[in-house]
């Protein structure tokens, strides 16, 4: 099920969240999607560079995330698929974060 809009409450739609979550956790882990998600961020500076004006800015910043969705739809698909991509794309930060001080 593919909502256009969110007239209704976020809770109205736990279902098909937890079916989309379950469907994509194999899916999104994959080294094939990981990479493809890195190289699109790389695209678009504004989601990582602090020092960009439109960095803090929400609207700008999910019209990002869910153009990357979109781009994925091939390989991830399902309801808020950019929320579970940006998830997935915080994570990776955290663990290279993790790596980097183990490391120095």
């Amino acid at each position: 099920m593919r909502i256009e809009s969110l007239s209704e409450p976020f809770y109205a739609h736990a279902d098909d969240i937890r079916t989309t979550f379950s469907n994509m956790k194999g899916k999104l882990t994959s080294t094939k999607t990981t990479e493809k998600i890195i190289e699109m961020v790389r695209e678009y500076p504004v989601i990582y560079d602090q020092s960009s004006t439109t960095y803090r800015d929400a609207d700008v910043t999910g019209n990002i995330w869910s153009s990357i969705a979109k781009a994925l739809e091939g390989d991830v698909s399902g309801i808020y698929i950019h929320f579970f991509i940006h998830k997935h794309y915080q994570k990776l930060l955290v663990s290279f974060y993790r790596l980097v001080k183990v490391i120095n």
